[in-house]
């Protein structure tokens, strides 16, 4: 028990500020949007492949594991957090001005006949997620960008446990980015740009780390005038 447990201190001291952080910015861009949102020029990137997808509102609470996905860098320890931090709020940096320049808008679908708990869990999504910032999908490339710092950099040393995880992390990432298009909180072309935006940053980590760099020296030369 002891084993498992030295992998639950201290996993990443700084992930709560990042998280932090991009709840801010993607709340930042709702709001420059919405100020002009009745003359706003929305792109349309749906397809006919979204029109033939059926919503299942029940598999909201296939999205709903996001959070717990997002969350388990605080407890679960990574070999190296700082990469998943930088790399985390490099996707954020680069999705922002898109949602903003390039807004995108998907109307939320019509509710009837659903479970309390399900009809629960949308009200939630509807108040503090608004159908604007859809492309790309963050939840599916911050979702893939952490499957693949744990799949990579898990700390775990035991083999079992490190298949169980890698499995579990993987499952969970898989549900979440299909559940995105399932419950029309995403066009397709939203969930497949998210999850090729969370592969890029993620394997091209040591570009990704000098434009980090460079992006952190130009601030530091701003704020130092």
């Amino acid at each position: 028990m002891g084993n498992i447990v030295k992998y639950f201190k201290n996993p990443c001291p700084c992930y709560f500020l990042v998280l932090l952080f991009l709840d801010r910015m993607y709340h930042t861009a709702q709001w420059i949007n919405g100020l002009d949102f009745q003359t706003l020029r929305f792109i349309d990137f749906s397809s006919h492949l979204d029109d033939e997808i059926l919503f299942l509102p029940n598999t909201i609470w296939l999205y709903y594991l996001y959070y717990p996905l997002l969350g388990l860098p605080l407890f679960l320890k990574l070999k190296t957090p700082s990469d998943l931090n930088k790399s985390l709020i490099l996707c954020c940096c680069v999705t922002i001005p898109v949602f903003i320049l390039f807004p995108s808008y998907l109307p939320h679908p019509t509710l009837i006949n659903l479970s309390a708990g399900t009809d629960f869990l949308f009200k939630i999504l509807y108040t503090v997620d608004k159908p604007t910032n859809c492309f790309p999908s963050l939840h599916c490339a911050y979702s893939v960008m952490i499957c693949l710092a744990y799949w990579y950099q898990s700390a775990f040393q035991t083999s079992n446990l490190k298949r169980l995880l890698k499995a579990l992390i993987f499952l969970m990432t898989i549900a979440i980015c299909v559940s995105t298009v399932l419950i029309k909180q995403h066009f397709i072309l939203d969930s497949i740009f998210g999850c090729i935006l969370g592969f890029i940053i993620f394997y091209r980590q040591k570009i990704c780390l000098k434009m980090w760099k460079v992006l952190h020296y130009t601030l530091y030369q701003v704020f130092e005038k």
